[in-house]
């Protein structure tokens, strides 16, 4: 039934649905602060979900507009930055708009659902190509070792221009590179993980940063509040289930002891302005995404391995 609610939102030239859609009238868009624009993260997210929903109701309606999408993004393949992506896609003329490249907010699950539709289906062959190509051309344009700090980052960039910074949504990838099976990919993963943990470890409430900045000095809180996000412990449990290195639960326990202690209120948990000073204020908010993810893969994390193994379940 959300299902059908949402395929208005696919009514466009291109078949890459809008940003938003109205549930009771039908009526779509794409925010306007993007030029009408659709980001990738959005429309290139949902395919997992909706290949299954067709393979559990037997309808391929749901199916047929997730490959519709990948269709279009290959199609597209030329707007590429040699295998990266830019984060704005326009539904009405086929093509990438810009030339902003981040593996952060509003481009980051894309590539982790382009590798997990692959083991959805290993018949998706092409996926995992055009996912191959993104790591490449990620390794090689944006990841960069901070010398000052010792850390491992990946940069955004736009107008030919880096920008030496990185969101907490990017730890994601330290995970989507491990369980990828590719020993190189396995390297870097864990020298991102690395970092991601430091983006707690280095700040006195033990918690990280919405966004952590990199220069001379090494690393800064560059946007210092946090919001519960999930992507650290996600990536700490994979790298625990794939390489069974103590290191990843006991700093998935760090970041818990650090959640508890400063984030839990009489009723539920609330993101912090500033993880830079024990004086911090709640900021009276518990985002969906902290039961839905950042408690299921800490409960994952210290879980038997056969419970939900992930060669046997994708998600």
């Amino acid at each position: 039934e959300i299902a059908d609610l949402l395929i208005p939102a696919f009514n466009t030239p291109s078949g890459v649905p809008h940003s938003t859609v109205n549930l009771v009238s039908g009526r779509a868009w794409s925010p306007s602060w993007n030029q009408g624009n659709a980001f990738l993260a959005e429309f290139g997210s949902l395919q997992l979900e909706w290949n299954y929903l067709s393979k559990r109701l037997g309808d391929p309606i749901y199916g047929e507009k997730a490959k519709k999408i990948n269709d279009v993004i290959d199609a597209a393949s030329s707007s590429r930055f040699s295998g990266v992506f830019p984060i704005s896609f326009n539904v009405n003329s086929k093509s990438f708009v810009g030339d902003e490249l981040k593996i952060g907010a509003r481009g980051d699950s894309f590539y982790e659902i382009l590798l997990k539709q692959w083991i959805q289906d290993r018949n998706q062959t092409r996926l995992k190509q055009l996912y191959d190509e993104a790591m490449t051309g990620i390794n090689e344009q944006l990841v960069i070792k901070n010398q000052a700090s010792n850390l491992t980052y990946i940069a955004e960039k736009r107008g030919g221009r880096l920008y030496h910074q990185m969101d907490h949504l990017v730890c994601f990838i330290a995970g989507t590179l491990a369980l990828d099976g590719d020993p190189d990919h396995l390297s870097l993963a864990k020298e991102l993980m690395k970092t991601c943990y430091h983006y707690y470890a280095l700040n006195p409430t033990g918690i990280a940063p919405e966004i952590g900045g990199f220069n001379e000095n090494g690393f800064f809180n560059q946007a210092p509040h946090y919001l519960l996000r999930p992507e650290t412990v996600e990536s700490l449990f994979y790298l625990w289930r794939i390489t069974s290195d103590s290191i990843y639960r006991e700093w998935g326990w760090n970041i818990w002891q650090a959640i508890d202690k400063h984030c839990k209120t009489d009723c539920g948990y609330s993101g912090i302005n500033n993880v830079g000073i024990l004086s911090h204020v709640k900021d009276d908010r518990m985002e969906s995404f902290f039961l839905a993810e950042t408690l299921k893969y800490l409960y994952l994390l210290f879980s038997p391995n056969d419970v939900i193994p992930i060669h046997t379940y994708v998600f």
